[in-house]
């Protein structure tokens, strides 16, 4: 589906087999909480929907300091532009590149016969506390990044979704970036089989807080966190034919140590916790 092949490209991907490790929930003692189950069919969507949010704050953190060499000379070929989409069709899609304010601002509006799609990113790099055009000597980065995908035939089985990153990065005169900031992610799907339908909302807001990556031998070329977190509400709505939306609430917590990422995930009392090895961290 053309829908998969967007996503894909925009880094935005199912994690398969993401969270196949699991750890220990703790004891049963009742001032802790309850242990969730696994098998729990909300769990695991909302294990899936975070595990999607994980793979595109990957991307978005190596697409952010992907701009130092793509942007290094302070000019831009919005088509080739790092994000850009390959089957990006000037006959009727949109590609612009400006600088204004201190600011790179590339955007892309694409219209196809099965879908819709807006990316938005905008690119500051900072050096003597001062914005500056090119990327030489810089110390810091800010990265805003707006994305929009929405499907044509809304009557069948599909996914779209609003994302929004507004990051920093800083210490970048340095051989370990430290990056802060926000990304916010909303989701609709909706399942269509011969007997009924069905629609999930998800609404994540999340805040990261001191994720350190470091500098590779060919200079900032991955997004594998060192070290750092990330905290996030999530809110699911689902709703299955005519049936009232059930809405329930989560509060996810993320832990990054050289790669491996612990997660408790929490709803209520009951909590969930597990981990994986992401990414391996060059030293």
């Amino acid at each position: 589906m053309r829908s998969h092949k967007l996503l894909l490209i925009l880094g935005v991907v199912v994690l398969a087999g993401l969270f196949v490790a699991f750890v220990g929930c703790g004891s049963d003692d009742k001032s802790t909480g309850n242990v969730g189950s696994n098998s729990d069919p909300e769990f695991q969507m909302v294990q899936d929907e975070v595990g999607q949010f994980v793979d595109s704050t990957l991307e978005f953190l190596t697409n952010g300091l992907g701009s130092i060499s793509g942007i290094a000379t302070g000019e831009i070929d919005p088509v080739q532009y790092g994000p850009g989409p390959p089957d990006y069709d000037s006959t009727r899609d949109t590609a612009t590149a400006t600088y204004a304010n201190g600011w790179h601002v590339v955007y892309f509006a694409l219209h196809h016969d099965e879908f819709d799609a807006i990316l938005r990113d905008s690119i500051q790099f900072v050096k003597d506390g001062q914005p500056q055009q090119n990327s030489a000597g810089l110390e810091s980065l800010f990265f805003k990044h707006f994305w929009d995908f929405d499907v044509t035939d809304t009557s069948i089985t599909h996914r779209s979704y609003t994302s929004n990153v507004d990051y920093s990065f800083t210490g970048l005169d340095t051989t370990t970036a430290t990056i802060s900031g926000t990304h916010d992610l909303q989701v609709h799907s909706k399942y269509v089989s011969i007997d009924s339908t069905i629609w999930h909302d998800i609404t994540m807001e999340a805040t990261l807080t001191q994720v350190q990556v470091n500098k590779t031998a060919v200079g900032w070329a991955q997004g594998c966190p060192c070290s750092g977190s990330i905290s996030a509400s999530l809110e699911m709505v689902y709703q299955k034919d005519s049936d009232d939306p059930v809405t329930s609430n989560w509060t996810v917590n993320l832990t990054f140590d050289n790669g491996n990422m612990s997660v408790i995930v929490s709803r209520g009392s009951t909590t969930w916790m597990y981990n994986t090895q992401l990414c391996t961290p060059p030293y």
